[in-house]
C-alpha cells in the first residue's frame, strides 16, 4: 500500500491541472456538506451538555409544546413515571449595569431546573426548592457563562453582587457552566430566575395561577426502566383528570418528544428543512463525484498502454484495480482536508452573520469528533463513487488493443462517459430549478398582501414594565408619549399597538362565539390578538371592510368592543353579518362586542393561510408593550430617531427592543427564505459549474480524440457545418434529454420547496421555462472552446497524427 500511495503522488504529481481540478471540485463538495452536517449536529443529533441527556423528554400537547403553570404541578406531583419534571420560559428583562440602560433574554425556571438537568454551577450555586415559592420568592439569578464574561468581565467575585432587573435588585448566586445556554439548543439567554417571581419578571401578565394561560415548556427525566409508552400513558392519564378540573384542559393529550426545539413545535420544520439541506449538499456531492468519475475514465482510455503493459507483465487485475483507487483515495483525501479548511471557513462566516431575531440566538457551530468522522466516511463514499467504476473499467482493456495503443471506440457511439454527463445535468437540473423558485419567491414577498403596507413607515417598540413601570405609572407614560409624538412635524399619521403582525412578538387564544355551542378549548378556533389605538388601521393602511375603527367611545369604563378580520368572522361566524355579535376567550364571556372587520393578514409568517385576528383599543386593555407606528414621507432613518426622541423626551433610561422601517421589519418573516436562496443560490451554482465543466471535458475529449477522424471528414469534403453537426449532435442530446430527465426530479421534490415559497407555485410553468433555458444557454456556452477547435482543425496536420 506504501508504495501504491508514493506511486499515486508520483502520477497525479505529473498532471497538476487533473489533480488541482479534481481536488478543488472535491473540496467544494465535500466542505458544503460538513458545514451542512455540522449545523445538523449542532441542532438535531448533539445532545444538551446535561446528565444523561436520552432521558429527557419534552411534553407536548396538541397545540404544540405550552402548557399552563397549574397544570405543571399537577403532572410534576402526580405522575409515576418521571424522576423529575421542570418547567421554564424565555422573557426578556430591563437590566440597568454600568449606569446604562438595555434589556436582555433569561429563562424563568422551576426551583429544580439545575436539579433535573444535573447542571452544576461553575460558580457558586444553583437554585434551592425554597427560593421558588409563589407565597415567598427570592430575587435571585444565575448567570450563564458568556453573559458572566463579556457584562462582568469574569469577576471572580460575581457572587453575592446586585444587578437590577425591571428596576428591583436580584443577588447573583451562581455561573452555569461554559457551554450550557439551557434547554433549547436555538436560543442562548443570559440568565435563570426562579419562576416564582413571574410578577417581578413580566409586570401585569400574573399567570401562574391561571390553567387558561398555556405559555411555558415543560420537559421531564424518565425514569429508568420506564419505556415512551408508559410515561406518555401515565401523563395522559393525569390530563384526563385535569379535563375535569378546568374545561380549558378538555381533549388535551400528552405526546413525547426529544428536547431542545419546543418540543415538538419546531423539530418538524427544523428536521424537514435540515434534511433537504443535506439532500441538496448531498446531490453537489454526487453531481462532483460524477464529473470526475468521467474524467478519471478518460484518464483510464489515455493510460490504456500503461495497463496493458502492467498485465503482460503479470500484474494481477486486483491489484489494478487498487492502484487506481489508491489514486483515488489519494486525490479524495486531499480535496477532503481542504473541504474541512473551506467548511470552518463557512461555519466562521456564519456565525458572524446577525440575525434579524431579539432574542440571542446560539450560532456556535464547531467541527467536533462527530462532524470529523462524518467527514472521513464521506472520503471514503466519494472514491467509491468516483473511483471504483473507472478503476474497474481501466483493468479491463483489450490487452492486445491496448498494446498498439489502438482506441477501439466509434465516434457516435454514447458512451458511459455520456450517461456520467447527463447525469450531471439531469442533477444540476433539480437546483437549478429549485434555484430559480426561492429567487422568484424573494421577488414576489414583497408584493404579496400582507394585511398592511410596509412602505414609507417605521415601528419603534419597548415595553415599560422593563423599566419598573405599574399599570397606573405605565398608562401616564403613554398619555404622555401621545401628546409627544403629535407634535413631531411632518408625519401623516402615528398610533400604538402592544405589537405588529408579522414580529417575533405574536400571542394568540381561543376564541368562542357568543351564543352558539362551545367546542372544547382544544377544539376552539385561536386567533391572533393585538392591542392597538385610534388610527392604527389608517397607519397600517388596513383595509376597513365593515363597520367602524376605534374611537372617543371606547372609554376604560364603556363596553368592550373589539375588531376582528374576516377570517375569524367566517370561523365564528359563518354565513352571518358578524357586526353587533359578541365573542369572548372563554365560553363563558367576558364578551367582546364586534363593532368592525378589517382584511385578513400575515400574523406569524408569509405563509399563513388566512390565520384568524382580532383587535382590542388600547383604553380598554393596558398592555405595557408598546409599538408605536407612523406613516411619513421622510427618510426611514429620521422618522425612527423622531420617534425615539418622543420616548426619550418622556423617559431617557427606555430601551427598545426594535427600531427601523417596517420594511426592515420584513427581515425576520423573509429569512427561511433568503436563507434557502443562499444556499439553494450557492449549490446551484456549483452545481451548474460542474455540469458545464463536465459538457466542456466531454466535448473537449472527443474533438482531442476524433482529430484525425475530423481532418479525413474535412480532406473528403466535409462542410463546417457538417463538422459543426457532428460535435454538438451528441452534447446537445445529452444535454435536452438530462434536462427534461432533471425536470421531472424536480417536480416530484418541488413539495419540499413548499414551506419557503411565496406566492409561487412549487410546479410554476414559468419557473421549469426559465430553468430549461438556462441550463441549455450553459450547455451551449460549454460546448463553444471545443466547437471552436474542433472548426479550426486543417486537415494537412490531422493526417499527419497517428
Amino acid at each position: 500500500m506504501l508504495q501504491d500511495v508514493q506511486f499515486a503522488v508520483r502520477r497525479l504529481s505529473k498532471s497538476p491541472g487533473f489533480s488541482i481540478v479534481t481536488i478543488a471540485t472535491l473540496a467544494l463538495a465535500i466542505g458544503a456538506n460538513t458545514s451542512t452536517f455540522s449545523a445538523l449536529n449542532q441542532f438535531l443529533l448533539r445532545p444538551l451538555p446535561v446528565e444523561r441527556p436520552k432521558e429527557l423528554a419534552s411534553l407536548n400537547t396538541g397545540g404544540g409544546n405550552g402548557q399552563s403553570y397549574p397544570n405543571y404541578v399537577d403532572f410534576r406531583d402526580r405522575n409515576r413515571s418521571l424522576a423529575g419534571l421542570i418547567a421554564y420560559r424565555v422573557q426578556p428583562v430591563g437590566i440597568n449595569h454600568d449606569g446604562k440602560s438595555s434589556y436582555i433574554w433569561g429563562y424563568e425556571a422551576t426551583g429544580n431546573y439545575f436539579d433535573v438537568l444535573g447542571v452544576r454551577a461553575a460558580l457558586g450555586r444553583t437554585f434551592l426548592p425554597e427560593e421558588d415559592i409563589k407565597s415567598s420568592p427570592r430575587a435571585v439569578i444565575v448567570l450563564s457563562y458568556t453573559s458572566w464574561q463579556t457584562r462582568f468581565a469574569g469577576d471572580p467575585n460575581i457572587i453575592g453582587r446586585i444587578v437590577k432587573l425591571n428596576g428591583l435588585d436580584y443577588t447573583i448566586i451562581g455561573v452555569a457552566p461554559r457551554g450550557f445556554y439551557g434547554t433549547e439548543v436555538l436560543l442562548a439567554p443570559e440568565f435563570w430566575v426562579p419562576m416564582a417571581m413571574e410578577p417581578q419578571i413580566e409586570p401585569g401578565h400574573n399567570w401562574l395561577d391561571d390553567r387558561a394561560t398555556w405559555n411555558i415548556w415543560v420537559l421531564g427525566r424518565i425514569k429508568t426502566g420506564v419505556t415512551i409508552q408508559h410515561a406518555e400513558a401515565d401523563l395522559n392519564s393525569i390530563a384526563v383528570e385535569l379535563a375535569r378540573i378546568d374545561k380549558f384542559n378538555i381533549g388535551m393529550k400528552i405526546h413525547l418528544s426529544p428536547p431542545g426545539l419546543v418540543g415538538a413545535t419546531f423539530r418538524g420544520p427544523v428536521i424537514g428543512f435540515a434534511s433537504v439541506l443535506m439532500g441538496l449538499a448531498g446531490m453537489v456531492l454526487l453531481i462532483a463525484c460524477v464529473n470526475i468519475a468521467g474524467i478519471l475514465l478518460a484518464r483510464a482510455s489515455d493510460r490504456r498502454k500503461e495497463i496493458s503493459i502492467r498485465q503482460a507483465l503479470g500484474a494481477p487485475r486486483w491489484k489494478l484495480v487498487r492502484q487506481l483507487l489508491t489514486e483515488s483515495m489519494v486525490l479524495a483525501a486531499a480535496g477532503s482536508s481542504a473541504g474541512v479548511l473551506i467548511a470552518s471557513w463557512l461555519l466562521g462566516l456564519l456565525q458572524s452573520v446577525q440575525l434579524p431575531l431579539d432574542i440571542p440566538a446560539a450560532k456556535s457551530l464547531p467541527i467536533d469528533a462527530t462532524v470529523t468522522i462524518f467527514t472521513i466516511g464521506l472520503t471514503f463514499l466519494t472514491v467509491l463513487l468516483f473511483g471504483l467504476a473507472p478503476a474497474i473499467h481501466a483493468a479491463r482493456v483489450d490487452l492486445v488493443a491496448g498494446l498498439k495503443n489502438q482506441l477501439s471506440e466509434r465516434f457516435r457511439r454514447i458512451q458511459f462517459r455520456d450517461l456520467l454527463v447527463g447525469a450531471q445535468v439531469a442533477l444540476s437540473m433539480v437546483l437549478l430549478v429549485g434555484t430559480v423558485l426561492v429567487v422568484r419567491s424573494l421577488q414576489r414577498a414583497v408584493t404579496i398582501d400582507i394585511g398592511f403596507n410596509p412602505h414609507h413607515a417605521a415601528a419603534v417598540m419597548f415595553d415599560v414594565a422593563l423599566n419598573g413601570y405599574d399599570k397606573e405609572r405605565g398608562k401616564d407614560f403613554e398619555r404622555k408619549l401621545k401628546d409627544q409624538l403629535a407634535t413631531i412635524p411632518g408625519i401623516d399619521s402615528v398610533a400604538l399597538g402592544n405589537t405588529i403582525p408579522l414580529s417575533i412578538a405574536q400571542s394568540n387564544t381561543v376564541t368562542f362565539a357568543e351564543g352558539k355551542p362551545a367546542p372544547p378549548p382544544s377544539q376552539a378556533p385561536r386567533a391572533y390578538y393585538y392591542a392597538v389605538s385610534t388610527g392604527f388601521f389608517r397607519t397600517m393602511q388596513t383595509r376597513m371592510m365593515e363597520g367602524r375603527d376605534f374611537d372617543a367611545r371606547d372609554t376604560e369604563n364603556s363596553p368592550r368592543v373589539g375588531i376582528i378580520n374576516q377570517a375569524l368572522a367566517r370561523r365564528l361566524f359563518p354565513n352571518e353579518d358578524a357586526i353587533g355579535k359578541r365573542f369572548g376567550q372563554g365560553p363563558n364571556g367576558p364578551w367582546t362586542q364586534i363593532v368592525g372587520i378589517v382584511q385578513d393578514g400575515k400574523y406569524q409568517s408569509l405563509n399563513d393561510d388566512n390565520q384568524p385576528a382580532f383587535f382590542w383599543p388600547r383604553s380598554q386593555r393596558y398592555d405595557p408593550t408598546i409599538a408605536i407606528v407612523a406613516r411619513s414621507s421622510m427618510p426611514a432613518g429620521d422618522l425612527v430617531r423622531r420617534l425615539e426622541q418622543a420616548v426619550y423626551s418622556v423617559d431617557a433610561g427606555i430601551p427598545f427592543f426594535q427600531a427601523g422601517s417596517l420594511e426592515e421589519h420584513l427581515n425576520l418573516p423573509l429569512l427561511p427564505a433568503r436563507i434557502a436562496a443562499s444556499m439553494l443560490g450557492g449549490f446551484g451554482v456549483l452545481a451548474v459549474v460542474l455540469a458545464a465543466t463536465g459538457v466542456y471535458g466531454m466535448l473537449a475529449y472527443a474533438v482531442s480524440k476524433r482529430t484525425r477522424e475530423i481532418g479525413i471528414r474535412v480532406a473528403i469534403g466535409a462542410s463546417r457545418s457538417d463538422v459543426l453537426h457532428l460535435i454538438l449532435r451528441r452534447a446537445l442530446i445529452i444535454i435536452a434529454a438530462a434536462s427534461g430527465l432533471g425536470t421531472l426530479f424536480a417536480l416530484g421534490a418541488g413539495r419540499y420547496f413548499g414551506p419557503v415559497l411565496y406566492g409561487v407555485s412549487p410546479r410554476d410553468p414559468a419557473t421549469y421555462a426559465l430553468a430549461m433555458f438556462l441550463m441549455a444557454a450553459i450547455g451551449t456556452l460549454a460546448c463553444l472552446v471545443p466547437v471552436r477547435r474542433a472548426l479550426s482543425i486543417e486537415a494537412s496536420e490531422a493526417l499527419r497524427e497517428e
